[in-house]
This record gives C-alpha cells, structure tokens and sequence, in this order.
C-alpha cells in the first residue's frame, strides 16, 4: 500500500481516484449496436478462413490413417491445399489418389469434399471425390474410397 502526503498529514482524506465514464441510455446503446455490427462483420469476413481452417485441420488428421500428407502449394498468385504425397499401398494409394491431386468440388471448397469423404470411408461408408492433377494436363477424375480398412 502506497502513502502518499496528504494521507500522512490527514489520514480522513483518501487520494481522489480516476473518475468514471458515465453514459446515458442514448450513447450505452449506440456502443452496443456498433460492437454488435463490428462483431458480425468480423466473423462475416474471417468465416471462410476459420471454415477452411477446421476442414483442413480435420482432413490433417486423416494423414496417418489413409497414407497421404496434405500440403501447401505455392502456384504463383494462388495458393492451394493439395495432397503432396501418398503412401504406396495406403488406403488412398489402392482407390487411385496420386501425389499432386487437388479435391475440387463444383459449388464448394475442394476440402470441405475431401473431408467428407474420409469421414464418411472412416465411418465404413464408401465415399467419392473429384481431383484434378496437372499431369496430364488438368485432368479431372472421381476418386472412390471403399468402407473397409
């Protein structure tokens, strides 16, 4: 506890504290509305990051189990998620996956995809995603993945 002065010399008198910011009902509900609607635009504008970010961190934990690794793939202006390897004689290696596939779905991320479908062959269902490889030449194919181990 600090003493200052003045509490020595009166020791009634407390040191005078900062003083608070009062509000009326006018301005506390213009604050809220403008938190509110920056709160909003916020997750509006980071939702497909955060998306991208928990399907990717889903199909990252597919790894080990179906023999690929999922990468980062510098294509110039774009960057992209695309499968950089795949273990021979893994379950994604017999239904026909080659390293430099990309999923690829028409009306939504590629990923979202692929997810699906090793949730789904996890889960003992058959499952099918369309990738695409640049060899040879953008060639898109759907690719099957059976129930079983």
């Amino acid at each position: 506890m600090t003493t200052t002065a003045a509490t020595l010399r009166h020791p009634g008198i407390r040191p005078a504290a900062a003083p608070y910011v009062t509000l009326g009902q006018r301005q506390f509900v213009t604050l809220v509305v403008f938190l509110l609607l920056y709160a909003l635009l916020y997750v509006i504008l980071l939702a497909p990051f955060i998306t991208r970010y928990f399907v990717r961190t889903e199909v990252q934990g597919y790894e080990r189990a179906f023999g690929f690794r999922l990468g980062l793939v510098d294509e110039g202006q774009i960057q992209d998620w695309h499968i950089v390897e795949v273990t021979p004689g893994g379950r994604l290696a017999r239904a026909g996956f080659r390293a430099g596939d990309v999923p690829s779905e028409r009306d939504s991320n590629g990923l979202v995809g692929l997810a699906d479908a090793l949730r789904d062959a996890a889960a003992g269902r058959q499952a099918c995603v369309t990738v695409w490889n640049e060899d040879p030449f953008g060639a898109r194919r759907e690719v099957c993945l059976d129930g079983g181990q």
